[in-house]
């Protein structure tokens, strides 16, 4: 059976040979059959070969072939030693033991109370005026002494009431007004009723800060308490040049006056624009203003105490002059125009120019004829008398029309029988 499988081999072998354009194909066809005789043996005995080989272990079995045409012999198996797989002894992962963590305790943090700092609340910058500052207020040892026939021009020296003379009243703001009225129980109800008097407390300045006031009742009311007591004191001044104007009458028609009577008469008509002492002419101007007619006018000028030129030159009424130096130019002054709105020491100075303008400017001589009138009637109706102020401002009617509608709206003919009270006697000076 050898020689047969060697026949075998061989003419696989030379069929490769011959065969070269199938050489790939008959070359393995010719191993495949060489390794499974080789294997099998003798078919007659199975499992044995012609050259018995132990299969007691799996091997690996190498056979070369030689496809050479003079290798006719079966070429020899060569069986390799399999090497035995050697098992490296897995080395062990030696785990280091894991550190603990330590946390640190945390150290609290201790805030520090913050310090509060506390903003005092900012004082109105003062209006720097170009003229020495007059006090705040002042006051007269004695009521209608000789000195009180000045010029209303000249009133500086004012009339105060000793419960209102305290340290405190340096009024620098609306607040401390406020307080000071309070403080005296000026209240405008009352006034009104005629329960109580009016207090002698003259203000020299508007406080700065009154166009901070948001509320418009309240604005008017500060503006009301503050300007019906130079009313009345610049009133009451008159009311005494023309009492004592009517007695000197009475005195010249017995032929009883004296010669300093003389020189005051003459002193009289001169600072009421007349040339000669006429009495009945002085009788029609030195008369009071209405307290309703003074209050709607000097609101209208100067917005309830607001405008520019109440703040910084003490001007309520909005008077006029061409003296450059003596006052404030308007900010809507018309190109061309000279006039400018004069300015005043103090609040008194300007309600006093303000009824000297009405009682001797040649513009106002209806104001004066209507006044006379109702004077003799028993009766002065501010309401009506404002008609006769159509030269009073460049509006004309509408302008009457406004104050009218400033004397209804707001009550103010309830303030026409207001007084002040009796005068305290030894007054001190501020």
């Amino acid at each position: 059976m050898s020689g047969l499988w060697t026949i075998a081999v061989w003419a696989a072998s030379y069929l490769a040979s011959a065969r070269f354009e199938f050489k790939s194909l008959t070359l393995v066809t010719a191993s495949v059959a060489a390794l499974y005789m080789l294997a099998l043996g003798d078919p007659a005995k199975p499992y044995f070969g012609a050259d018995p080989i132990a299969i007691a272990d799996p091997i690996t079995v190498a056979v070369a072939i030689a496809p050479t045409a003079s290798s006719v012999s079966r070429q020899e198996l060569v069986v390799e030693p399999r090497q035995e797989l050697v098992v490296e002894p897995r080395q062990e992962l030696v785990v280091e033991p894991r550190q603990e963590l330590v946390v640190e305790p945390r150290h609290e943090i201790i805030a520090e109370p913050q310090q509060v700092f506390v903003v005092e609340p900012r004082q109105p910058e003062p209006v720097v005026e170009p003229r020495q500052e007059a006090p705040v207020f002042a006051a007269l040892d004695s009521f209608l002494t000789p000195e009180s026939f000045a010029a209303p021009e000249s009133l500086t020296a004012l009339i105060i009431e000793k419960s209102a003379l305290s340290d405190k009243t340096r009024l620098q703001s609306v607040a401390s007004l406020v307080d000071l009225y309070q403080e005296i129980e000026y209240r405008l109800d009352d006034i009104r009723l005629g329960e109580i008097a009016v207090p002698r407390l003259m203000v020299e300045r508007m406080p700065d800060d009154i166009v901070m006031v948001d509320s418009p009742s309240e604005r008017k009311r500060l503006f009301i308490q503050l300007a019906l007591p130079l009313i009345l004191y610049a009133n009451e001044r008159i009311a005494a040049d023309r009492g004592r104007l009517i007695a000197l009458r009475e005195k010249i028609e017995r032929a009883a006056y004296a010669p300093s009577d003389k020189a005051w008469l003459a002193g009289l008509a001169g600072r009421y624009g007349l040339d000669s002492p006429d009495l009945d002419a002085l009788l029609r101007r030195v008369d009071v203003i209405p307290t309703s007619l003074a209050l709607a006018q000097g609101a209208e000028e100067s917005g309830w105490g607001t405008s520019r030129f109440v703040r910084e030159g003490n001007a309520i009424f909005g008077q006029r002059t061409y003296d450059q130096g003596a006052g404030l130019v308007p900010i809507n002054r018309d190109s061309g125009k000279k006039h400018v709105v004069k300015a005043f020491s103090g609040l008194m100075e300007s309600v006093a120019s303000y009824m000297t303008n009405l009682n001797t400017h040649y513009a106002y001589d209806e104001f004066r004829r209507i006044r006379a009138r109702q004077r003799a009637s028993g009766d002065v109706d501010s309401y009506n008398l404002v008609g006769a102020l159509d030269r009073y401002s460049e509006r004309g009617e509408a302008y009457i029309e406004t104050i009218r509608s400033i004397i209804d709206k707001n009550d103010l003919q309830s303030y026409d029988s207001a007084s002040f009270g009796k005068p305290v006697a030894g007054e001190s000076k501020i």
